[in-house]
């Protein structure tokens, strides 16, 4: 369903009666919030919610379990469901342009993530579990108040990608040179 580009205000709490939708198209609107209805949508593989007015998701979301892919960015979220790690089979998860300040520690339950873009946030650290994210294949942080690393970064095996340009207060770790020595392209 594509109702991108709609000046849509609102979502009325019937789109939950819409179970067997699997891609859903929100983006480019004027939303300030999502129904809690929307985790009615246990079909739905790819979320795209971009350049709307969303300042939080609502925890429903959370029980999307067959999402694959959620595209969030140019939002104003300051912050994500601490739940979002029941989203076990996301790959994509889009976070550009918002203002989130922490990653929640359950993302690292998120194991099949290949593509996390966190850029142009207010992040000042993350958290030690995000190593965990073995499937990670690139990992995008430009943009952001980083002033350090988890090392657990290292335990990313997959890592071919590391994006860490316009962090001007971080702290370069030494360990870097380990990922890049594996193959990881890191950007500074």
């Amino acid at each position: 369903m594509y109702f991108h580009h709609n000046q849509l205000q609102s979502i009325p709490p019937e789109i939950g009666q819409l179970t067997k939708v699997r891609y859903l198209n929100l983006s480019d609107n004027l939303l300030s919030e999502l129904p809690e209805e929307i985790g009615n949508l246990n079909k739905l593989v790819e979320l795209r919610i971009m350049n709307n007015r969303l300042t939080e998701l609502p925890e429903s979301l959370c029980r999307l379990t067959d999402l694959r892919e959620l595209h969030l960015k140019k939002n104003s979220m300051t912050n994500l469901p601490e739940k979002i790690g029941e989203l076990a089979l996301l790959r994509v998860l889009e976070l550009e342009d918002n203002q989130l300040q922490e990653v929640p520690d359950s993302l690292h339950t998120c194991i099949k993530l290949r593509r996390l873009n966190l850029r142009q946030n207010k992040l000042k650290t993350l958290p030690a579990s995000i190593g965990h994210l073995k499937n990670l294949i690139e990992l995008d942080l430009r943009s952001n108040d980083l002033k350090e690393l988890p090392e657990s970064l290292l335990a990313m095996e997959s890592l071919e990608r590391l994006d860490l340009r316009w962090n001007h207060e971080l702290k370069i770790p030494s360990w870097l040179d380990e990922l890049e020595a594996r193959g990881c392209i890191v950007y500074l």
